[in-house]
């Protein structure tokens, strides 16, 4: 039997440890309390504005087979927004097959929980027109893949987001699409590994990038990954070029500058 003075270290110990795992989340990515849970098996159709007041919505197994990607890429989406459609105050505890924003898009203060696929497909790939997708505060945990595909032609805004694990933060639509130009610009946001890129671009499509204020750790392979998107399938797809976080990065089209990049 262990004398009480080592059991009082151990005491001591797992709350410290405790505090520090704490403070370590509450730093990174901060989610609010839900009102309430709701089991969601349809998908719900937004346009207009949409205020969940912080409901938490839980894909059933209607939407979806599993929360993982072979489970869910066939499925359903949770939520489906019209051109021009706000979605706000939300938490997504599973998102089936994601959100999917049919055009221009606000989504503001929605927060994944748990990511079985995509967290958001933004835009309709026919359509050429250019769109803006605006991403305000929120935030992703466990994210096997992406969090935010753009398909649609346009620019995505992500300000004030935070995410912790996840393959890549957004992606400009690499295949199984129709391709356009597409960009990213991403304000004050923090990101805390494992995570595989914070953007994808396709070089061959001429997308562009604008970054400031965005808050990486170590476990961050990569802030920017170039590929070349097709419109076609195939099983591999790999990046022509890459930067991780503190590099001077002046590729194609992956260009930042470390002063915009705080490594944490």
């Amino acid at each position: 039997m262990l004398p009480k003075y080592f059991i009082n270290i151990f005491i001591i110990f797992y709350i410290i440890a405790s505090l520090i795992k704490k403070c370590e989340a509450d730093y990174f990515c901060k989610f609010p309390t839900a009102t309430k849970t709701v089991q969601q098996s349809t998908t719900i159709p937004v346009s207009g504005t949409k205020d969940f007041g912080y409901v938490r919505l839980v894909a059933t197994s209607a939407l979806r087979k599993a929360c993982t990607i072979p489970g869910s890429v066939n499925g359903k989406n949770i939520i489906e927004v019209e051109d021009g459609g706000h979605v706000k105050n939300v938490i997504i505890g599973d998102a089936a097959k994601g959100i999917w924003c049919k055009g221009g898009c606000t989504l503001e203060n929605v927060f994944f929980e748990k990511i079985c696929y995509h967290g958001a497909d933004l835009g309709n790939s026919a359509d050429p027109t250019p769109k803006t997708y605006n991403i305000i505060g929120g935030g992703a945990r466990n994210a096997p893949d992406k969090i935010f595909t753009q398909a649609g032609a346009g620019q995505t805004t992500i300000t004030g987001f935070c995410a912790e694990g996840f393959g890549k933060c957004w992606r400009s639509c690499g295949m199984d699409c129709v391709q356009h130009q597409r960009s990213i610009k991403m304000t004050n946001c923090k990101f805390h590994g494992p995570g595989l890129s914070v953007i994808s671009l396709n070089t061959n499509l001429g997308d562009k990038m604008s970054i400031s204020n965005v808050f990486v750790d170590n476990s961050i392979s990569f802030l920017c990954q170039e590929y070349r998107g097709i419109r076609g399938i195939t099983s591999e797809m790999h990046p022509t070029s890459e930067c991780k976080p503190n590099e001077n990065c002046a590729k194609t089209s992956c260009k930042f500058s470390p002063k915009a990049i705080k490594l944490i």
